[in-house]
């Protein structure tokens, strides 16, 4: 299984390596290594700088709308809403403010061979569209980052707390094997803290609730089964390597 190999070469990683840092480079090599697989959180660091590439993405688009039309976009749909909804004001005196709808227009015309020009008033009427498209634009990005970063914050929360990884794992373990006695519970609890934090580590738990998230429970279940069936033999392996050394 694919996961296995990459839960071994981590544990491999994991191993204290002999190896010093040039000290022109140590600011950046300590950041690096926090993010090695080595530390079991990987993954996730790659995870959560994307959503947070969301949210600034987000943020850098509104104002770049600000240079785009010239005039302050950002605060465009609360600024709307509250004129139209808190102070009484028309939705045409609040949008025009950024999208005019009449401007002054010179008119020249000829006439006994002579130009005439004239000032008169016109009515822009693609700004009658421009200020819809950009109002459903400003909410429907608003809308994104606010998504982004709520994303970003269960997963922070997720990836902080350790017991709710360890609960989530238990559960499944519970469906694909289930405690009868007290004592195999604890022995089970035991076990299965060293499974989580040792062996599937931040990593694992994160993949498992990614394809939760994209299958079903029951596939996470056999995932989760065939995981602890290895890790089980692992300890099996190792046990019995001790008892031959000691031999």
């Amino acid at each position: 299984m694919m996961w296995n190999r990459y839960l071994s070469s981590r544990a491999r990683l994991a191993r204290p390596s002999n190896y010093r840092l040039a000290s022109s480079s140590t600011r950046f090599a300590f950041f690096t290594a926090l993010c090695k697989r080595r530390h079991g959180n990987y993954l996730i660091r790659c995870y959560m700088l994307v959503k947070l590439l969301y949210v600034i993405n987000v943020v850098v688009q509104l104002f770049l709308l600000d240079v785009f039309l010239g005039t302050p976009f950002h605060g465009y749909g609360v600024e709307v809403l509250r004129g139209v909804f808190l102070d009484d004001k028309e939705w045409a005196a609040e949008t025009s403010v950024r999208f005019p709808h009449i401007t002054m227009c010179e008119l020249k015309i000829y006439r006994l061979g002579a130009l005439h020009r004239y000032a008169v008033q016109c009515v822009l009427r693609i700004n009658l569209f421009n200020e819809k498209i950009f109002f459903f634009v400003w909410f429907w990005m608003v809308l994104v980052g606010v998504v982004a970063l709520c994303s970003l914050v269960m997963w922070t929360a997720r990836f902080i707390y350790a017991p709710g990884r360890r609960q989530y794992v238990k559960r499944h373990l519970n469906y694909v094997e289930p405690v009868v006695t007290e004592m195999d519970e604890r022995r089970r609890k035991r076990k299965a803290r060293h499974f989580v934090h040792h062996y599937l580590d931040q990593d694992g738990v994160f993949v498992l609730r990614l394809v939760a998230h994209n299958t079903s429970t029951v596939t996470v279940t056999e995932l989760v089964g065939s995981l602890w069936d290895n890790y089980n033999i692992k300890l099996l392996d190792k046990d019995s390597d001790v008892e031959d050394d000691h031999f």
